[in-house]
């Protein structure tokens, strides 16, 4: 009897963890604050690819390829910070989007500001960004 709680308790953890670490989740607002704090605080490209559909982290990968202007890593040579400026997340649907102003300040001085719209889309039960456009203020 103990040993088939012991089992019971020990697969109901391990589904509970696995189901943890999918990329993406279950809030839409929760999955673009992720990517965003990857994408361009961390710089991980990596992981940023990991929380958007397939056709989105090819785009991400060939933009890495083409461009210098995103390192594979923040080491520290800037500052990036970014503010929720349009909140279009937790809708019923499969759809949201969300709207952000972010600045980007180098060591050497000067700074970049963007506005970064996010679509999401919900992909088999999970929220993944679909697409992400950069812009100027």
């Amino acid at each position: 009897m103990k040993l088939s709680k012991a089992v019971a308790g020990t697969v109901a953890v391990t589904l509970l963890y696995l189901s943890g670490c999918k990329a993406g989740g279950e809030d839409p607002a929760d999955v673009a604050e992720q990517f965003m704090d990857r994408y361009y605080n961390g710089a991980n490209i990596v992981e940023a690819k990991a929380l958007a559909v397939p056709a989105l982290a090819e785009k991400i990968e060939a933009t890495l390829q083409s461009s210098a202007a995103i390192s594979e890593s923040n080491d520290g040579t800037r500052k990036v910070a970014y503010t929720l400026k349009e909140n279009l997340l937790g809708g019923t649907g499969t759809h949201s989007s969300a709207i952000y102003e972010i600045i980007i300040a180098s060591k050497e001085g000067g700074s970049i500001r963007k506005r970064v719209h996010l679509s999401l889309d919900l992909v088999d039960g999970v929220w993944k960004i679909a697409e992400f456009n950069e812009g100027t203020f």
